[in-house]
């Protein structure tokens, strides 16, 4: 029979793992998505912006010791700065307006509208990197948009009665979308040379500096 090409089975490996680390990464989203609505809906809870800083704090300790632990090889010097400031807009800014539109519409309409970053990354990508857009990619950014319209149209589920209300949480999840596809492309070049677990850690690191300077925006504000 035809012989496989020539690095063709390291690269079907790479591509499953990769899959498989992208389905992992969205179930485990779902789950804390759920579990960050059951928060946000008690009698007394956290803000946006609290819950973020705790998120990122415990996450980014974590990842910096797997990383160390398993010498993944770091993050470039030169890559740092570029890192922290994507993970400023997505894990800080990104993620306090994913939690604040969570009890205004509910977790099924701002966890799909903030799947938008799909399609929006996957056209920022070719546009400033020249990356292909291949026919599968282009259909499963059209099966994201069209969930997305699907959702907005039938109203979603859960979160306020109030229409006023449900509109600005969707604008929160809206501006959770272009956050991380801001964040994911401005970390581009910098994450191709960066350990998984280290390139994670410097970028929620941002996430954290980024709480911090909203907490203290938002305290001189209410002064």
């Amino acid at each position: 029979g035809a012989q496989a090409p020539e690095g063709f089975w390291p690269m079907l490996e790479m591509s499953l793992w990769g899959l498989f680390a992208g389905l992992f990464a969205a179930g485990s989203w779902a789950a804390a998505s759920h579990l960050f609505s059951r928060i946000f809906s008690a009698p007394k809870p956290p803000t946006a912006n609290a819950a973020v800083l705790f998120k990122n704090t415990l996450a980014a300790a974590l990842f910096f010791i797997v990383g160390a632990a398993i010498g993944d090889g770091g993050v470039p010097s030169g890559a740092i700065l570029q890192m922290l400031i994507s993970g400023l807009l997505g894990f800080a800014i990104g993620d306090a307006l994913y939690f604040a539109s969570l009890p205004m519409c509910g977790v099924q309409t701002t966890a799909v509208v903030s799947l938008a970053n799909v399609p929006l990354t996957v056209i920022g990508a070719h546009w400033l990197f020249g990356d292909v857009m291949d026919p599968g990619s282009l259909l499963g950014a059209g099966f994201v948009l069209a969930g997305v319209l699907l959702v907005l149209r039938s109203g979603g589920g859960g979160g306020s009665l109030d229409p006023r209300v449900h509109r600005r949480g969707v604008l929160l999840a809206t501006g959770n979308a272009l956050a991380i596809t801001i964040s994911i492309l401005s970390g581009h070049e910098g994450m191709q040379g960066a350990g998984i677990f280290s390139g994670a850690a410097v970028r929620l690191s941002g996430g954290v500096i980024g709480a911090f300077l909203i907490a203290t925006v938002f305290g001189v504000m209410r002064r």
